[in-house]
């Protein structure tokens, strides 16, 4: 583009770039794209977008401003996507509005407490059957749904085992103890239920259980000084040998899987008797984490009654 000239009151032309060229601006308000990429099962919204963008030789930034000038980030679309920018892309990539609002990662459930199990915009386990599928299929960069979901222990896709993106450790029969991987793949489905907006068979909140699990526990007997004893979570009092993963719990609700399937498992040992798993997980804290305890426990259920005593609840 020439340098624009002091004293000229016009801009000078720019040259059309490569999308403008393809015709994929020639009219933003109205027409679809011409060529739309078939989704892979279970692949995200921005992994679709971007491979879009790679097609028509764009930027991501340009694509997004073509879908929506006003969204902040492809992110964005996974978590929040709203009705008009569901009904916006439907048109631009002729699909059905509710095809559009199944790709995205909380797609019943877009509130805040839901989006605290999604990876920070990454995938952070992935299905190597899966991987090695979009690689001789010459799909690069697809990204699916289940692995940025921080409550899948199985691929949606083909139903295997998930293995985490950096180590390749993963959570298996194989590598879970008895009984334990059968109830983690029943806390997974709670918590799909739940943020599907399908009701829970428990009728309680699994996301409300989650938090509850990982709140500091006081072990019994009280010792006097052990550091150790700061490191002990309400999870080992429902699924015990839980406190000897070394786990860092300040990332929030996303977890390494060899935690997360003894997390799941929890949620759905808990939900078979609440009252009485409540009860007992509240009489293991004390102070400041007891406050938080009954906040966290008030969002359990519609029906605070069927989990306290009167006197609990005053």
């Amino acid at each position: 583009m020439p340098p624009w000239k002091p004293g000229s009151h016009q801009w000078p032309k720019r040259k059309p770039c490569l999308h403008e060229r393809r015709g994929v601006t020639a009219n933003l308000d109205d027409k679809p794209l011409p060529v739309v990429l078939e989704s892979v099962p279970d692949e995200v919204l921005s992994s679709w977008l971007r491979r879009h963008a790679r097609y028509y030789g764009v930027s991501e930034a340009t694509l997004l401003c073509h879908c929506d000038p006003n969204a902040r980030s492809m992110r964005q679309l996974d978590l929040e996507l709203t009705e008009s920018q569901g009904a916006r892309l439907a048109h631009l990539f002729r699909r059905d509005r509710s095809a559009i609002r199944v790709m995205t990662l909380v797609p019943g459930r877009p509130d805040s407490t839901a989006r605290h199990l999604v990876g920070q915009g990454r995938a952070v386990q992935t299905c190597g059957r899966c991987a090695r599928g979009h690689a001789a299929a010459g799909l690069r960069g697809v990204v699916l749904r289940s692995w940025i979901q921080g409550w899948r222990l199985t691929c949606l896709a083909c139903k295997s085992p998930l293995s985490e993106e950096a180590t390749q450790v993963d959570a298996s029969p194989a590598t879970t103890p008895d009984g334990l991987w059968r109830e983690g793949r029943h806390g997974e489905k709670l918590l799909e239920a739940f943020i599907t907006r399908s009701e829970p068979s428990c009728g309680l909140s699994p996301i409300a259980l989650m938090r509850l699990l990982l709140l500091p526990r006081v072990p019994r007997p009280i010792p006097l000084y052990d550091p150790a004893a700061r490191k002990c979570r309400v999870l080992d009092l429902v699924v015990p040998a839980a406190d000897q993963i070394k786990v860092n719990y300040a990332n929030g609700l996303v977890l390494p899987l060899a935690v997360r399937v003894l997390l799941l498992a929890g949620v759905a040992i808990a939900a078979k008797q609440p009252r009485e798993a409540v009860a007992m997980m509240r009489s293991a804290t004390l102070g400041e984490n007891r406050h938080r305890f009954d906040r966290i426990a008030a969002e359990l259920s519609r029906d605070p009654t069927r989990l306290f005593s009167e006197k609990q609840l005053s």
